[in-house]
């Protein structure tokens, strides 16, 4: 078998299997690259519903999603990537003042959390475009 061939074979097999998982929601792709969704998907879980309606660009819907899915389970593994993606929602749907409150409270309680440095540079970006 030629290096070609294998090659070919490689890179179907990983379009196959990136496409399977971005399908079951384990990981997102788009245009910035890959995202692993983090948790089970568990219907009923708050954490997955609200992963399903952000994934779906329902960004209202994800932001009361989150909101609810912390507060019901503040001890959960996942609750920084869903303040996170709070401010994601915020930002989406044009609220650049709460997106930024929503980002430094992120940062205070999760400032070793990957994402923190990403909430820094989205703070600066929407200083940029409110001027506060």
């Amino acid at each position: 078998m030629s290096i070609f061939r294998l090659l070919v074979i490689v890179v179907v097999l990983a379009a196959v299997i990136g496409g399977a998982l971005h399908f079951a929601g384990v990981i997102k792709i788009s245009s910035s690259g890959v995202e692993q969704v983090q948790g089970p998907a568990i219907p009923g879980d708050p954490f997955t519903e609200a992963d399903t309606k952000f994934f779906a660009n329902k960004f209202d819907e994800a932001l009361a999603a989150y909101k609810q899915a912390v507060e019901k389970k503040p001890d959960d593994e996942r609750v920084a990537n869903a303040m996170y993606r709070i401010g994601k929602c915020y930002e989406e749907t044009n609220h650049p003042e709460d997106a930024s409150k929503a980002f430094k409270e992120f940062i205070t309680k999760f400032p070793k959390n990957d994402n923190a440095r990403k909430a820094e540079e989205r703070i600066e970006y929407l200083r940029g475009q409110t001027g506060k």
